[in-house]
């Protein structure tokens, strides 16, 4: 395709072509690369404290359908009015860690002022629809009860949750945005892929490497996963009126984040400004009020 930048619109679709590491603005955001620390979530630990700011593993309670699977909260100790929450999934055989690694999502959350959560994938896989490792968990269930459970433990701003993924967790993030109502306001894909109907309106921002043969954009078999992939680049005639989805695939990139680093696209802040904007008109009501286990 070159090596300059292309911007080209397609109704539901707003695709960019970026070679190098330029990159255009497009709709809602416009992807200032940023450097930041790493906090370095201590994954190994209960709790911990950083300035205002706490990091807990904690286990979903009893009287929730996913009732004793783990996840990781970083929230204000003592916030008073609603945040945004974001959902933020790890890969196919990865941890959290490895996502926070990537990303410093945790630095980024405390400079935008929302809420984080780590989910956890049973087996270090998610159940995304055709992909990967036959997962059979009930996923969408934990996420949503992720959200409930979440909100009576800190301020959430219910009307904005948003689910972000890379790799098998984005396609999980395009499942739980799709088959969900009044839960998730939009979804950030980065290296996946749309394996299930989607019915309803959307909101989605993707990014893919065009080097990328894991998942390849443009579809085919990937010999990592041992899967069959759609074409991403006609996503766009599966959502439903209402939807929209903004692409951004990257000419070099292969099955990864973009490196966090000066002159990179700054994958975070992609989403974040791209979806911020976008909210759940009337949210779904959290079901049960109590704390949980720490472990």
């Amino acid at each position: 395709m070159g090596a300059g930048r292309r911007v080209v619109t397609f109704g539901l679709l707003c695709l960019l072509v970026v070679g190098g590491w330029a990159l255009a603005a497009c709709g809602a955001g416009s992807g200032r690369a940023s450097l930041r620390p790493t906090l370095r979530l201590p994954f190994w630990q209960s709790t911990a404290v950083q300035g205002v700011d706490v990091t807990r593993r904690l286990t979903v309670p009893s009287g929730f359908g996913s009732a004793g699977r783990p996840f990781f909260l970083h929230s204000r100790r003592s916030a008073t009015s609603p945040e945004p929450l974001v959902l933020l999934l790890h890969g196919l055989y990865q941890r959290p860690s490895t996502v926070e690694d990537a990303t410093a999502a945790a630095s980024f959350s405390d400079a935008n002022g929302f809420t984080l959560v780590y989910p956890v994938g049973t087996h270090e896989a998610w159940n995304a629809g055709g992909c990967c490792r036959h997962d059979t968990a009930n996923d969408v269930g934990y996420l949503v009860d992720l959200v409930h459970y979440v909100a009576t433990l800190t301020p959430v701003d219910l009307h904005r949750v948003y689910i972000w993924g890379f790799s098998n967790g984005g396609m999980m993030a395009w499942r739980a945005v799709c088959q969900t109502r009044g839960v998730f306001a939009g979804a950030g894909v980065v290296a996946g892929a749309l394996l299930v109907p989607c019915p309803a309106p959307v909101h989605v921002v993707d990014l893919h490497g065009a080097a990328d043969h894991t998942v390849p954009f443009f579809g085919g078999y990937s010999t990592y996963t041992r899967t069959v992939f759609p074409d991403s680049a006609n996503e766009r005639r599966r959502l439903a009126p209402g939807s929209t989805l903004q692409v951004v695939l990257l000419k070099d990139l292969g099955h990864r984040w973009p490196p966090l680093r000066a002159g990179s696209v700054d994958a975070l802040d992609v989403l974040w400004n791209g979806l911020r904007g976008y909210r759940v008109t009337h949210p779904a009501a959290v079901s049960a009020p109590f704390g949980g286990t720490e472990g």
